[in-house]
């Protein structure tokens, strides 16, 4: 399968997936939400796929939203605009690239490399093993640009201190942080990190694949996940459809202090 801005590749078991727009530090635009939302459903309904690594092309894992695209449309009035703006304020399964939304119960390695911040972090919040380079930098930066981000899992990654401190300030920590922290179970040299999440892979995959999936299933349970995110889309919504959302990427993607109010 091929799509424009992510490399999926089956080998055997394991399915292996590159976000793959390095000039913009794989940033999440609206076309590679549709393309990872494919390759979610296409790993969730392959009976022959049993587990994926995901990772970024050059030096991102993935950095977030595509505020200069979100910046067009927040601006934008015509019917197009504002349907991709409800697409990503309302999570249409079949458009949107985070796995928690296509239902997929079999595990998902995140291998992550240079920055993984906003998006990404969430993202790799969402995987099941995460697996970090020294090279790696994290935050959940949401703040800064007007949106709030998946509070629910930040909150289930880190401390609550560590959490809201990352989620109020938009600050972005090295990887010997986050593995302090315990947000990623392995903390490698660059040049270890493939390797070592297709060695992780395998060790899953030597495992019983009915149990692997409802380890995965109940993990999920057992973190409380289900019960705030349906609040969290509602309230994404009204964040989205705020003046404060409006200004907040305007003024990032202009470069400028951001003035609310006098916006």
């Amino acid at each position: 399968m091929d799509f424009e801005t992510v490399i999926y590749e089956k080998k055997g078991a394991t399915a292996f997936i590159t976000m793959n727009r390095p000039e913009s530090l794989n940033a999440l635009n609206v076309q590679m939400h549709e393309d990872l939302g494919a390759v979610w459903a296409d790993f969730r309904d392959d009976d022959d796929l049993r587990i994926a690594i995901i990772t970024g092309a050059g030096r991102a894992f993935c950095a977030g939203a595509d505020l200069k695209e979100r910046a067009t449309l927040a601006s934008a009035g015509d019917r197009e605009a504002d349907e991709r703006r409800r697409h990503l304020a309302e999570r249409d399964p079949k458009r949107f690239g985070m796995p928690s939304v296509h239902n997929v119960h079999k595990p998902i390695i995140a291998a992550i490399n240079g920055f993984c911040v906003g998006g990404g972090h969430g993202m790799a919040m969402t995987c099941d093993i995460r697996i970090a380079s020294t090279n790696a930098r994290f935050g959940d930066v949401e703040i800064k640009a007007g949106q709030i981000g998946r509070i629910d899992m930040v909150v289930r990654s880190y401390p609550l201190a560590v959490a809201n401190y990352l989620g109020l300030t938009g600050q972005i920590i090295p990887a010997q942080l986050a593995y302090q922290w315990g947000f990623v179970s392995h903390l490698v040299e660059p040049d270890e990190l493939m390797a070592t999440a297709i060695e992780i892979a395998d060790q899953v995959l030597a495992n019983p694949p009915q149990a692997v999936n409802v380890y995965k299933d109940v993990s999920v349970e057992a973190s409380g996940l289900h019960e705030t995110r349906k609040y969290l889309g509602h309230a994404a919504r009204g964040v989205l459809a705020s003046q404060d959302y409006v200004e907040a990427v305007s003024s990032f993607t202009q470069k400028r202090e951001a003035d609310y109010e006098g916006r």
